[in-house]
């Protein structure tokens, strides 16, 4: 099945392994496209909704504050799309350089946000009986590694004491994760490679010691839960997450040599069910689930452990960033952002292709406090 997937020019970082040439700011989605195509990538389509999520355009509720502080944030760098929702009610909603509500938008790091949820999910189940229990009782083949060593609490908090000194860029090695998106190592591969434990002056750093972005972290998560679900990662995540928040059109996530997903990166969807994805976590965390969902997803996206000072904040929960206001952010290399304000039932979700943090920063934490 062709679909029309949105992968803005951020995906030149994100996703080293398409090996695409230098390609100008403007790059028509359809060029994107062909050159995933060329690529032959495999990617597991999740169905959507039978009965979807209604999301109601009320763009005359929107103040004229909140529409022109959008669209100033909207023509700031090269984005794609901004929404802004109060409830079931977009206020605004508009796009840029060839964006529409039709196209799919490619999450980059926003994926290991979603991968947390698919773990609450599990944990939730009675699949993971506690979230301090070693990885590695869950998928053995972690063993040997320092994320194996960890608890899953640890490798949702970025902190599995593995020794990240051979990265080189937002929390991965390009070489091996080149490998791995292009269909050459598998997924339990690329988590073992440059996996030691890290040590100070011969000391050996604990997990849950110090924070270190890692997508092998991330990548282990997945196989937790794939060992303690006995399904793969995405048809668990397919079947809960993303069934729960009652999509409106289909979604895919890019799978490895084994049919594993890239936990880290690589999901794409429209900007309205990203809207919905949202609503899953905002719903949860005001009590519609379970009361284990509810505490969870509170910790998710509240402080866990302090950053490494990041322009996205101090803070980090499981898998999601946590600005000093509070504001949880799910956010992806190039400008993928998603806020929200779980309180006031409130959320903005943003794609881009050029990074431009510190600016749209400005503008998520003038929405964030204008509750």
């Amino acid at each position: 099945m062709k679909v029309r997937l949105a992968l803005t020019i951020t995906s030149l970082a994100s996703l080293a392994c398409l090996s695409l040439p230098a390609l100008a700011d403007h790059l028509p989605h359809t060029a994107h496209l062909r050159h995933v195509e060329r690529q032959d990538r495999k990617f597991h389509e999740m169905k959507p909704s039978s009965s979807p999520r209604v999301l109601k355009s009320a763009s005359d509720k929107a103040s004229k504050d909140l529409v022109n502080s959008a669209r100033a944030a909207l023509d700031t760098g090269t984005r794609y799309a901004l929404l802004v929702m109060h409830g079931d009610e977009i206020l605004f909603e508009e796009y840029r350089n060839g964006g529409s509500d039709k196209l799919f938008m490619l999450s980059s790091s926003v994926a290991k946000s979603m991968v947390a949820l698919g773990v609450g999910e599990a944990l939730c189940a009675g699949k993971i009986k506690s979230l301090d229990d070693k990885a590695k009782q869950y998928f053995p083949g972690l063993d040997g590694t320092a994320q194996g060593d960890s608890s899953v609490r640890n490798l949702l908090k970025m902190a599995s004491g593995a020794d990240i000194s051979m990265l080189e860029g937002p929390g991965l090695n390009w070489k091996t994760y080149t490998e791995l998106a292009n269909g050459r190592i598998d997924l339990t591969d690329y988590v073992k490679q440059d996996s030691r434990p890290k040590s100070v002056f011969g000391k050996q750093i604990k997990d849950g010691e110090v924070f270190a972005y890692s997508g092998r972290d991330t990548s282990a998560l997945a196989l937790v839960v794939e060992g303690a679900t006995g399904m793969k990662f995405q048809n668990w995540f397919e079947q809960t997450v993303w069934a729960k928040a009652k999509t409106e059109a289909p979604g895919y996530w890019q799978l490895t040599k084994d049919d594993r997903v890239v936990a880290e990166a690589v999901i794409l969807a429209t900007t309205r069910d990203w809207l919905r994805l949202t609503s899953y976590v905002i719903d949860n965390i005001n009590g519609a689930g379970n009361d284990c969902l509810t505490s969870y997803l509170k910790e998710a996206t509240t402080k866990q452990i302090t950053s490494d000072g990041r322009a996205l904040g101090p803070l980090y929960g499981y898998q999601i960033w946590v600005h000093h206001s509070g504001m949880p952010l799910m956010a992806g290399y190039g400008g993928q952002f998603i806020a929200f304000d779980a309180s006031s039932r409130r959320a903005v979700v943003a794609f881009s292709q050029k990074q431009n943090v510190q600016s749209f920063m400005s503008f998520l934490q003038s929405w964030y406090a204008s509750k």
